[in-house]
């Protein structure tokens, strides 16, 4: 799984381990990035701009490459480096809050019931186990 950033967007590719051809996700003039996969493989979560410096959202499309990509997260204050539990339940996302950045988790793949869970900021969550980290 690989971001393929330009000086204008980015598009997500995969990759069998064993090589091959990568297999183009997302391309186009917008930018999709910080990739992670869901627990059983089967869909990737990834923050998406029109612009870079633009807010973001977050999004997933299954790794196969087939069907269009979902909206998960819009966020008024953007949206980014999402990551699913390993139970596949929920999901835990990036948002600016004013001058702080702050950890929220939210359903998934319903993208509802958002809670705040950082107190005086966050960055980059990733699950590891049953925590965030």
């Amino acid at each position: 799984l690989r971001s393929f950033p330009t000086r204008r967007s980015s598009d997500l590719y995969v990759q069998a381990v064993g090589g091959g051809d990568p297999v183009a996700l997302v391309t186009g003039p917008e930018n999709d990035d910080y990739p992670a996969w869901s627990p059983d493989g089967t869909w990737i979560v990834y923050s998406h701009s029109k612009t870079y410096g633009s807010l973001k959202s977050i999004r997933r499309i299954r790794a196969d490459g087939s069907g269009e990509a979902e909206v998960l997260i819009e966020d008024p204050q953007g949206a980014s480096f999402a990551s699913i539990s390993p139970d596949g339940k929920y999901v835990v996302y990036q948002s600016n809050r004013g001058d702080e950045r702050e950890i929220f988790v939210a359903t998934y793949p319903e993208g509802t019931r958002r809670t705040k869970i950082s107190t005086g900021g966050g960055e980059f969550p990733k699950w590891r186990g049953n925590r965030i980290y």
